[in-house]
This record gives C-alpha cells, sequence and structure tokens, in this order.
C-alpha cells in the first residue's frame, strides 16, 4: 500500500523499518531538528536519520502551512500510520489519504488512552497490556478498533524494557492491521466510553519517592520512571535517581530509614510497608552504578535517612 508515515523516536522507528519492508513509504513527517546538551549541538531525531540514510523522503513541519497541506495532497498516498507523533492532526489532515488514517496505541484501549500509557500501566502494578491499532478521528485515542493484541508485563520490566518490547509487537500488529484494510476485512470496533481511562504526559516532581508510601507501590513508581525521567530521592542534600529495586516484604521501620547495607544487595530502606532494595541509582551528575559501587564510594551507613 502506498504510505506517509508520521512518527517520531525509537518506538516509532521500529514501525517504519517493518512498514518500509512491505509496503511503500511515499513520505515521513517526524520532529523537527532541536537543541540539545551543553553546547546546544543540533540533533535530528532518529526517525529523521533513518530516513536519510535510506534515501526515504522527509520532512519536519514546524507547523501545518496551507502548502504542507498541499504537498500532503499530492503524495496520492491511501493511509496515513501515525506511531508516537506527539502532535494532534486536523480533520483536514486526517481525511487526506484515499482509505484513512491509523494509530499504533501502545496500550489496550479504551484504557489508558494519553500520552505515557506505558509508563503509567507500570505506575499502577498492572500485570497485562497491550498495543492497539485505531482508525484515527479527532478526539484523542479515541477512534475506532482495527485491532488488538493482549501482552503479559514483566514482574521485573521497567518503562524502558516494555517500551521495547511494546515497539516490536506494536510494529507485527501494525503490519497485521494494514493487511487487514488492503484486503477490505476489517471490523471496526468503537470504544466502549464507560472503560475509557486518560493518563497525563509525567512530569519530573511526580518522580520523587514518598518512602511513606508501601514499598511495592515505590517499586512500580521507580519501574514506572525508569530510566526516563526518573523516581529519586536525596541523601546529604543531593538528588538521587532510583534506577532497580526490590521489594522486601514482612518488616517494620521508619520510612526513609536506611536498614541493611550489603555491597552484594544493595541498600535496604524502609517505607510505610515493608521495605525497599535499592539495587541501581545514579547520583546528581554521575553516572548509573550498581548499589554496591555507591556504598563503596559513598560510605552510607545504617541507621541515615534517604530525603531532603
Amino acid at each position: 500500500m502506498k504510505i506517509v508515515f508520521w512518527g517520531s523516536g525509537e518506538f516509532a522507528l521500529v514501525s517504519l523499518k517493518v512498514v518500509a519492508n512491505h509496503h511503500q513509504i511515499l513520505s515521513v513527517i517526524t520532529s523537527a531538528d532541536r537543541r540539545e546538551g551543553r553546547g546546544l549541538k543540533i540533533k535530528s531525531d532518529i526517525v529523521k536519520q533513518f530516513c536519510l540514510r535510506e534515501g526515504l523522503k522527509v520532512y519536519t513541519p514546524i507547523n501545518f502551512s496551507p502548502r504542507f497541506i498541499s504537498i500532503l495532497k499530492g503524495e496520492g498516498a491511501e493511509l496515513f500510520v501515525v506511531v508516537n507523533y506527539g502532535r494532534r492532526l486536523s480533520r483536514e489532515i486526517l481525511e487526506i489519504p484515499h482509505i484513512y488514517s491509523i494509530n499504533l496505541h501502545p496500550s489496550l484501549l479504551p484504557k489508558y488512552r494519553g500520552p505515557a500509557p506505558i509508563n503509567w500501566v507500570l505506575i499502577n502494578g498492572e500485570k497485562k497490556t497491550g498495543v492497539s491499532v485505531i482508525k484515527i478521528n479527532e478526539r484523542i485515542d479515541a477512534g475506532e478498533i482495527i485491532y488488538q493484541k493482549e501482552v503479559e508485563i514483566g514482574e521485573e520490566e521497567d518503562a524502558g524494557m516494555l517500551s521495547r518490547r511494546l515497539a516490536e509487537i506494536g510494529a507485527e500488529v501494525l503490519l497485521r492491521a494494514i493487511e487487514l484494510i488492503r484486503r477490505g476485512e476489517v471490523r471496526l470496533k468503537v470504544q466502549q466510553e464507560s472503560m475509557a481511562t486518560y493518563f497525563p504526559k509525567l512530569k519530573k516532581s511526580d518522580g520523587e519517592i514518598n518512602w511513606r508510601r508501601p514499598a511495592k507501590q515505590i517499586h512500580n513508581l521507580i519501574r514506572g520512571f525508569t530510566p526516563q525521567p526518573g523516581a529519586f530521592t536525596f541523601y546529604n542534600g543531593k538528588r538521587i535517581k532510583v534506577l532497580k529495586s526490590a521489594v522486601e516484604e514482612g518488616i517494620k521501620v521508619s520510612p526513609s530509614e536506611v536498614v541493611r547495607v550489603q555491597k552484594r544487595r544493595g541498600i535496604l530502606v524502609g517505607t510505610g510497608e515493608g521495605g525497599l532494595w535499592i539495587e541501581e541509582l545514579q547520583m546528581e551528575g554521575r553516572r548509573r552504578m550498581k548499589a554496591g559501587e555507591f556504598i563503596a564510594g559513598y560510605r552510607i551507613k545504617e541507621g541515615e535517612r534517604l530525603c531532603k
């Protein structure tokens, strides 16, 4: 099929590569270049970098001007395929392709609509999630469902791990959905609004660990915020990202108190219910490290507290 692909980042790139192996990619629309780092060097999205290497036509519009919309209309696309693009498309744009516009969303819609479903399913301690391909309408993630697949969540998966796995699964599901469209075999399913949930983009401040909460909730927060933006606490006035943890049940200790320090196991901290082992962390301005390295370097002791 003739496709215009819209997407940004690693998650979208996986789908672009898979779809490009089976269908004609007329053009790709991705995020505009931005300045990053201390030197404010210009950085292109990974999708744009791929397109330039592979000779695919790529656009990075800052706004959807009449001229750009005219270009889209001239492409002759049968489908617009949208994966993690990050911007809403107007009805005028959605109605350009000859068939319609579709979106790959990393949740089992109508649950977990919004920009950060992978993070929130982990924060909320869900055991299952999935991917959905929908026909896009003007409401956020509310279009009719074309195809879905349920996915079990690993007990130790964090957002980075789950995102990579859903990207691979999602790309295959997207390919299946496109094939159903090509054959004219799609049976659109209306989303049940009574079952719909919406979760917002994560804020960095939401990652601060409240040690009065149960260890299991804190553990899930860490999973949902890893690798970015990162769940954090404080030690001697400096911020620490906690990147990997494990729950220790059946102990009663003061929240935020360091209960045990073991180079091989980590740092056991008291919570509102049970204890939490910190296994990997990152001190402000430093690299990610195992808890044993931190213990050796910073001489943290039992009885100290992780708080402001």
